[in-house]
């Protein structure tokens, strides 16, 4: 007899895994939850512990505070509310809010920017410097760090808060959830602690740029205060912070929280491809950290932990290479390479003049046509580049992507400008991609971590580019060290078995994905065109006699599709499926995967051991489908990807919401599911396809007995 199959989706709101400190996902399991969720629906957001930190508050630094003699309360803010709450009352004035950076500079950014974006708002934002010192208190856990040094900027909420929280999400500046929950223990700890404030007026500047304008409302960044009673049965079923860090230290999962420098360093040899030994034991020796290297697996010569530079989160390394290009090259407009993830868009449309996208990434006539036109209008003299730099994804966020980097390259090297790419999705365990960009940077959160635990951003400067001996320098005359210690010391520990990870989700999910193609719309074209040039209208679905009134794209009504429970295993799409003779509605209708989409190119950058990745992306023929396998779907259903286990989300309607028209026009369907698959026992990843399968085929039958060819409200839903 068959194990039944365990459905493991989280509670609606709950961290994802469930009873994770400092979850970076929150659990959304059904479709319907992620369009309420969006719409800003009470029966959500009421139950919203947690989420992705850029857009929600932690809930693990909401516990009350006893600075102050009466009650804080929690404002729709964004991460760190509570601390933010504490600033507000302690240095703001009536109609003010705030948002608490790690670093005066950052601090001075998000003053700039909310000048630039509302110059005529009643009263300037200011900074106030916080220094909250821990006196003769006792120490908090094992920290490396004795005080903390806030930076908070104070703004006006009725004119500029949208604008301050653009910045949040955009820059991914902001204070992490462990050094916010830090700098609550130490005012916990010391009910009227040592602390020094220095208040810096704004100035507002003449001409700035006029604001840009906003879409509408995003709940992302709701928060939502937590009782006394959820407090007390948090605390209740947890460990304290010192039993937690005791317990880390003593089995060997972390190094000790005074060797953050050590682990800084690690980090940075493993995301260069220097470090070839793995630390597998409780016992660390500083030797391994400086001493464990080799040449190189980026594929660059001389590169070096020197060349590597850590920040908070991923979109804080794409701001900041942004940033070191405009101050490096100079303030022109950049170009944005494929349909990319929507912060890295809204940084370079909002910060510098702008920025030209092609949407597509295959448009190089275009591009060719702009640069050509660009450097018609320079000084003959000139030897500035005609644009600044190019940004790009290898492999693009949710399409899968890849980018003709060779041939960008070449243009690059014609022109003159930097390229920048994000491996996030792609990695270096599984392309090589360095060769080709100027900057590489990446989102550390996901698969490099893999526990959804932790926050962290890497940028890496090739030393081979033709620009590097002017980044170099000028990153290193900027950047600060703001990675917060016991963050840094927990990804240090995720991501020591990085690679072999990685090998072991490429497997997991090229099954899945096989299986999904040969369930697919395109595979039975495919078969189709393929067998002897005739189309055999019985049993494949073709272009040519697929319905395409809104109903389901099958023969006649009906199409010989795989069954969802067949347990054969799945043929590749190079040979020929055997499609068995039954009558099935084709549910699937394209699966974004690099094994199917710009496989090529792809192939020209996979490293020798390496993978199509553990991402997909897959739409279908109807949204009745959509909608019902993402439901029945048996895994992790949140935000966020590469995560040790498989974790689902419908993206497109929690990255674009509010803009479902415009991103059609490039591919993206509304209704996509995307899925990081994790690491799970194969047998159990495809059980969880063929059930959801399963129940896309049955509610597409439904519905047509219904006589409907689509989910009730669908067509209003989807142009919301």
């Amino acid at each position: 007899m068959a194990a039944p199959i365990v459905n493991v989706a989280s509670p609606l709101g709950s961290p994802v895994p469930a009873i994770l400190p400092h979850a970076v996902s929150v659990s959304l399991p059904t479709w319907q939850d992620n369009v309420d969720y969006e719409e800003g629906a009470q029966r959500v957001l009421n139950v919203m512990k947690t989420g992705y930190p850029r857009f929600f508050i932690h809930k693990n630094i909401q516990k009350p505070c006893r600075f102050f003699d009466k009650p804080i309360t929690n404002g729709e803010m964004g991460l760190c509310a509570q601390l933010a709450a504490i600033c507000e009352q302690k240095f703001g004035t009536a109609g003010e809010k705030a948002m608490v950076f790690p670093s005066d500079a950052f601090a001075k950014a998000c003053r700039d920017f909310l000048t630039r974006m509302e110059p005529s708002a009643p009263r300037p934002a200011r900074i106030v410097q916080f220094y909250i010192c821990s006196g003769d208190a006792a120490p908090v856990a094992t920290y490396s760090v004795p005080s903390c040094d806030l930076h908070i900027v104070l703004y006006h909420e009725q004119t500029q808060r949208a604008y301050a929280k653009a910045f949040w999400q955009h820059t991914g500046t902001g204070i992490s959830s462990r050094q916010a929950e830090y700098c609550l223990r130490l005012l916990e700890k010391k009910p009227d602690p040592t602390s020094t404030s220095r208040t810096t007026q704004s100035e507002l500047t003449n001409g700035a740029a006029p604001k840009s304008p906003i879409r509408c409302k995003n709940r992302h960044y709701y928060s939502r205060s937590i009782s006394a009673a959820d407090m007390a049965e948090d605390l209740a079923e947890k460990l304290s912070a010192e039993e937690t860090s005791y317990l880390e230290e003593r089995y060997g999962r972390n190094l000790p929280a005074v060797a953050a420098k050590e682990a800084k360093e690690t980090l940075r040899k493993r995301i260069a491809g220097v470090l070839v030994g793995e630390r597998s034991n409780c016992c660390w020796k500083r030797s391994e950290a400086t001493s464990a290297s080799a040449q190189s697996i980026r594929g660059v010569p001389n590169i070096t932990e020197d060349d590597v530079f850590l920040f908070p989160g991923g979109m804080c390394a794409i701001w900041h290479a942004h940033q070191l290009l405009l101050k490096t090259l100079g303030n022109r407009k950049s170009v944005c390479w494929g349909f990319p993830y929507v912060d890295t868009l809204k940084i370079l449309e909002k910060w510098g003049p702008g920025c030209y996208f092609f949407g597509n990434g295959n448009e190089f006539d275009e591009l060719e046509t702009l640069l050509e036109d660009l450097q018609s209008k320079s000084s003959p003299d000139s030897k500035e580049p005609p644009i600044l730099a190019l940004f790009c994804e290898c492999t693009s966020n949710p399409l899968l992507q890849t980018p003709d980097l060779r041939r960008l390259r070449a243009l690059a090297d014609k022109y003159g400008f930097a390229i920048v790419v994000d491996e996030t999705i792609g990695n270096y365990a599984n392309v090589e991609v360095l060769p080709y960009g100027d900057i590489v940077c990446s989102s550390l959160t996901k698969v490099f971590s893999g526990e959804t635990n932790v926050m962290g951003g890497g940028l890496i400067l090739n030393p081979q580019g033709r620009h590097y001996s002017k980044l170099r320098p000028t990153l290193v005359s900027f950047y600060e060290d703001v990675y917060w210690d016991e963050d840094a010391i927990f990804l240090e520990r995720n991501s020591r078995d990085f690679t072999t990870r990685v090998y072991a989700i490429n497997q997991n999910a090229e099954a899945v994905c096989d299986l999904l193609y040969s369930h697919s719309l395109e595979a039975l074209e495919h078969k189709a065109a393929t067998t002897n040039g005739f189309h055999d209208k019985t049993h494949y679905a073709t272009a040519e006699n697929t319905k395409t009134n809104g109903t389901t794209p099958y023969p006649n009504g009906h199409a010989a599709s795989p069954s969802a429970t067949d347990t054969s295993p799945p043929s590749s799409p190079a040979s020929s499926p055997s499609f068995p003779a039954i009558s099935r509605p084709i549910v699937i209708k394209k699966l974004y995967y690099p094994k199917w989409i710009t496989t090529s190119l792809y192939d020209s950058l996979k490293t020798p051991q390496g993978g199509y990745g553990g991402l997909f992306s897959v739409t279908f023929t109807t949204p009745v489908a959509a909608r019902a396998f993402f439901d029945a779907l048996g895994c992790e259903k949140g935000p966020s990807l590469g995560t040790n286990f498989t974790l689902a989300c419908p993206f497109v309607i929690l990255a674009h919401y509010t803009e479902l028209d415009w991103v059609k026009q490039f591919g993206i369907d509304p209704n996509l599911v995307r899925v990081s698959v994790g690491l799970e026992k194969r047998g159990t990843l495809l059980k969880w396809i063929r059930v959801a399968l399963e129940a896309a085929e049955n509610a597409v039958l439904a519905s047509e007995n219904c006589g409907g060819g689509g989910w009730p409200g669908s067509e209003a839903k989807e142009h919301a």
